[in-house]
């Protein structure tokens, strides 16, 4: 028996423990001169292999291949391989993709832990990721053994854009030196600031909106604009409100975003940096608008053909 950590612990469990320890120092020593000179391409490789993922998510709720695998999870219809099945083959795809992605988060989130505490806006990137990560994948896991219905989709939905905004911030972080990360506080900073803040949060909102418009399926309760209906301009049912609620959102992010521009323009156009991100935002902004109006009116172009071949001639 020896004494170790203020405790009597049997010799052979305390060498163990030592060797463990070791091994371990070891293990990071040799995981450092591996990923530090790597950490900036880890982490746009996590950014983009998340974004990659969230879009697979996307293809299994539009292919109905939610319950492709039944209310087997991990496994497919209790098989660890799926069957020759186009709904399993999608899910089961769907979930490999995110198993080999969360190995790379782990890896991703660890390495910052580890070797990047500093500045502090990495480790909090970092962490803010990983825990929506497994809420993630604890949300999928919940939805498919308790057979859950679609509303649950804005709550999965809601959840990976938040997954998706942290990986992102902490690939651009990890970007910044930190000399580049402490700009001069100019006049209006906090101002730019809080409108900034503002308009990602009322985004991040407005996007919540419109997972509870797929999770209702209301996409055509509304299906004209700026009007609810041809009868009415105003929504009478649940699924129009919601859907309706969900365009009155978005506008009020137009407006917001355009406030945000317009002060960065007036105010930093000076920095290269962020008048370039504004100008991405504004373009990914638009396309996101364009792509919801082009999937209503394909929709309602789908719906009208089907209507019109069951109809009697």
């Amino acid at each position: 028996m020896i004494r170790t950590a203020g405790s009597w612990l049997p010799a052979p469990l305390s060498t163990r423990l030592a060797r463990l320890w070791l091994a371990a120092l070891v293990v990071v020593r040799a995981l450092r001169g591996v990923v530090v000179p790597r950490y900036r391409a880890m982490t746009l490789a996590a950014a983009v292999c998340v974004w990659l993922l969230i879009v697979l998510g996307g293809i299994v709720r539009v292919t109905g291949s939610g319950t492709g695998c039944g209310r087997s999870w991990p496994v497919c219809n209790g098989r660890w391989l799926p069957a020759l099945e186009y709904h399993a083959l999608i899910e089961w795809n769907h979930r490999l993709v995110g198993f080999l992605v969360g190995w790379l988060m782990l890896v991703t989130v660890l390495s910052t832990i580890l070797f990047f505490r500093r500045p502090r806006r990495l480790l909090y990137a970092a962490l803010l990721a990983g825990v929506t990560y497994v809420g993630q994948a604890l949300l999928g896991a919940i939805t498919v053994w308790l057979e859950l219905d679609h509303k649950w989709v804005a709550a999965h939905m809601g959840n990976s854009m938040l997954l998706l905004a942290a990986i992102i911030l902490l690939a651009v972080f990890a970007r910044l030196a930190p000399a580049q990360t402490a700009q001069p506080v100019a006049q209006g900073s906090s101002r730019l600031w809080w409108l900034a803040v503002g308009t990602v949060g009322w985004t991040y909102l407005a996007m919540f909106t419109g997972s509870a418009v797929i999770g209702y399926e209301a996409e055509l309760a509304c299906p004209t604009w700026p009007h609810c209906s041809p009868q009415t301009w105003f929504p009478q049912t649940w699924q129009q409100f919601v859907s309706f609620g969900h365009r009155i959102a978005v506008g009020f992010s137009d407006v917001l975003m355009l406030a945000l521009g317009v002060t960065i323009w007036r105010t930093r156009r000076h920095d290269q940096r962020l008048l370039r991100a504004t100008h991405l935002l504004g373009t990914l902004y638009v396309s996101q608008v364009f792509l919801g109006a082009f999937t209503i009116w394909w929709e309602r172009r789908h719906f009208s053909v089907a209507r019109t071949s069951r109809s009697p001639r």
